[in-house]
């Protein structure tokens, strides 16, 4: 059944698989990444100084930032030449240190914080929201949400069925609609409504009273449930403003005093702060914004201020597990609900993506884990790529556009690059010949066109084994179906080595069922004296260089040979003299050329 379902793929219409090499060192001062990054500050800086923007560059700042796990590797920032007002101080040149309203941004924080209380086993994710927020046991109306049914988890996915917000972005409130750009609420076809039908606060950001913790409970228990719990994603504020009550409840402190504590004293961000900082150190657009909003019961969904030197911290910290360890951190990055994209998912509380689109000639799949925000004048975004250790925020104040612009130029430019680094760190380190000194084995690994490393000769004890793996996996011993490609496993074995395993990729065919693609993500299929045949197990000297390659269910270890591109099998050499030849054996071959 297994050798069934695997010869099935052959007819299937396959991707490539997903991260294929190890994430690259990327070093700022490489000269490839100095022609990147200074190909992009021309191609933005034309933009902005030869009005080709489709935004409005004269009222637009932005501060960007680009990170490897280890460093900055580049950082960008336009002051628009008209700000908004400053109470507090005259305005300044944007840099790093310069703050943004980042929105929703906040929301990774909660999550965070959240994770890290779990870790300490203060909470468990899996719990009912009203284990920790007891005012939500009864609701006031009788087919109110069923909060016994929800989840901390579904609170963080998008997946709790509850109301989007409560009292913001309401249009029976005058300036919401002109803002809007609706004058007359009947003109436009909506009924009168009644003053007491209006939420008690938070319907503007400029008049309306602030919300806080009693308005939320009391408002979000008059409220019927979007979906029943873990139905379907929907976006939901309310959500993480709960959250961040759980977080208060369980620590002890206020919501500012728990990321301090938890997150941002631990990694040295000094900047990010659900308190508006002075006026003179952000950056106030010339626009309706938020810059002096306060949020109140909203900062846990969206009430901070950071900066693009804050947040490149936050990211490395992320892809580095500093704070969560390991296990959490890979789990945090998998989706959790559907959205209605074919290739967009919700996480917690991420915006996952995934595309063909980034890596020319290749209908690989790259995997983006985004988190966006927007208040009135202020649009963020950060991106975080694992396979590639990297991560990119765009902060702008002024025209939504302008990020989206921005963002584009950067994510499409730099993944590109760090496809290419990574590509030729792993053509120099792994690919080559590799043969037993014991045994008639012998391997050699490739890296061509958009391949990752791959297959291209295999002999073990004297058999021509591609043929007989390519047989296993399909049921018809024809190399021309696909090719034999290892993927990293992210694990190093007791003796150190790097582990990888062996996939087969079936060519790129057209799906014959309604299924239009397939998965390949199964290497552990073939057992061989309870070892892996797919395990491949990379051994490096003391100086980091790979020198030979274990493969354990054959109990044998190849040793990388430098010379091997130099060597082919000579015309009329027998498979067995063709192997005493180029193992170096001091007996005659008896090949005879031709």
């Amino acid at each position: 059944m297994v050798l069934t379902c695997l010869s099935a793929l052959v007819s299937s219409g396959c991707f490539e698989p997903a991260e294929p090499l190890p994430a690259p060192h990327l070093n700022p001062g490489s000269p490839d990444l100095v022609r990147l990054f200074s190909g992009l500050e021309t191609v933005i800086e034309t933009a902005l100084t030869q009005t080709t923007a489709s935004w409005n560059t004269t009222i637009t700042s932005h501060a960007i930032d680009v990170t490897s796990a280890n460093e900055t590797l580049w950082q960008s920032f336009h002051t628009a030449p008209l700000l908004g007002e400053y109470d507090d101080g005259g305005p300044t040149n944007v840099t790093g240190d310069t703050a943004f309203r980042i929105a929703s941004l906040s929301k990774v924080f909660t999550v965070l914080a959240i994770l890290l209380e779990q870790q300490k086993g203060n909470l468990n994710m899996k719990d009912p929201v009203t284990k920790y927020l007891l005012d939500l046991r009864e609701n006031d109306i009788p087919d109110g949400v069923q909060w016994e049914q929800i989840s901390l988890e579904s609170l963080a996915s998008q997946l709790s069925g509850i109301p989007r917000e409560y009292g913001q972005e309401d249009f029976a409130d005058g300036i919401v609609a002109r803002n809007h750009g609706i004058a007359n609420l009947q003109g436009a076809g909506l009924p009168p409504v009644h003053a007491d039908d209006l939420a008690t606060c938070g319907t503007n950001h400029e008049t309306s009273p602030t919300c806080f913790r009693k308005d939320i409970i009391e408002g979000s228990k008059k409220r019927p449930p979007v979906f029943p719990p873990n139905y379907k994603s929907t976006y939901s504020n309310i959500a993480f403003i709960l959250l961040g009550f759980v977080l208060e409840n369980v620590t002890g402190k206020s919501y500012q005093e728990a990321l301090s504590a938890s997150i941002l004293e631990p990694l040295d961000m000094h900047h990010t702060t659900v308190e508006r900082p002075k006026d003179s150190m952000g950056v106030i657009p010339a626009m309706t914004n938020d810059w002096t909003y306060i949020a109140g019961a909203y900062d846990p969904t969206g009430g901070l201020y950071s900066t693009v030197n804050d947040l490149s911290i936050f990211m490395r910290a992320i892809l580095n597990s500093e704070l969560l360890d390991r296990s959490t951190t890979n789990a945090w990055f998998k989706p959790r609900s559907w959205s209605s994209s074919l290739h967009s998912a919700y996480g917690m509380p991420w915006e996952i993506y995934r595309t063909t689109g980034l890596i020319p000639d290749s209908d690989r799949g790259v995997t983006l884990i985004t988190k966006g925000g927007a208040l009135y004048g202020y649009y963020s975004h950060i991106i975080l790529l694992p396979e590639f250790d990297l991560a990119i925020t765009v902060l702008v104040a002024g025209e939504s556009e302008g990020r989206e612009w921005l963002e584009k130029q950067v994510l499409t430019a730099t993944t590109k690059l760090v496809e290419d680094i990574a590509r030729s760190q792993a053509r120099d380190r792994y690919t080559g010949y590799y043969k037993s000194l014991q045994i008639n084995s012998s391997i050699t690994f490739e890296i061509n066109g958009s391949s990752g490393l791959t297959i291209t000769s295999w002999i073990s004890n004297g058999t021509d084994f591609m043929l007989e793996y390519v047989g296993i996996h399909t049921g018809q011993r024809d190399l021309s179906q696909g090719r034999i490609q290892l993927v990293p496993a992210g694990l190093r074995r007791r003796s150190g080595g790097e582990a990888w395993h062996a996939t087969f990729v079936p060519n790129k065919r057209t799906a014959d069922s309604v299924i239009d693609s397939c998965m390949i993500n199964d290497v552990d299929t073939v057992m061989y004296g309870d070892r892996s045949l797919q395990e491949f197990v990379f051994h490096a000297n003391n100086e980091g260089e790979v020198t030979e390659v274990e493969l354990p269910a054959f109990r044998a270890v190849l040793r990388k040979h430098p010379k091997a591109e130099a060597m082919v099998r000579p015309a009329g050499c027998s498979r067995w003299n063709y192997f005493q030849q180029i193992l170096g054996l001091s007996v005659s071959t008896g090949c005879v050329q031709k």
